[in-house]
């Protein structure tokens, strides 16, 4: 779900990564109709993919966006054990990497998850 709240930013901004100047674009809007269309969207590739991996036999290395940040070495030590790469003892890692979510994206989520809520248990159909 934050993948696609994060997706429809980036898409209205044209800021994909920390630091492309999101402040200088049009001010991104909320739109369920716009976040789930791309949850969706996201949920059917995550289906393709892992129908894929399945036909060759293939056991997928399951890593979190949002974890990765917050632990780059332990993040790229699971990939290079899972294709059975060794570990170098010096593996320098100090590329800035930071989570760029914030209180816009935190909102969206909750909101899409407010609006879906109305959807599905009530009678309202959010904008």
């Amino acid at each position: 779900m934050r993948q696609a709240a994060s997706l429809w930013r980036a898409i209205q901004t044209q800021a994909w990564r920390a630091g492309d100047g999101e402040a200088a674009a049009t001010q991104p809007r909320y739109s369920f109709a716009a976040i789930d269309h791309l949850r969706h969207r996201l949920a059917g590739h995550e289906r393709a993919w892992l129908r894929c991996f399945a036909h060759e036999r293939i056991q997928p290395l399951r890593l979190h966006y949002e974890d990765i940040p917050g632990d780059l070495p332990a993040a790229v030590e699971a990939v290079l054990h899972h294709v059975d790469v060794p570990v170098p003892s010096l593996l320098d890692l100090s590329a800035p990497t930071r989570r760029q979510a914030d209180e816009l994206s935190d909102e969206w989520v909750e909101r899409y998850g407010r609006d879906r809520d109305v959807l599905l248990h009530g009678d309202e159909v959010p904008a």
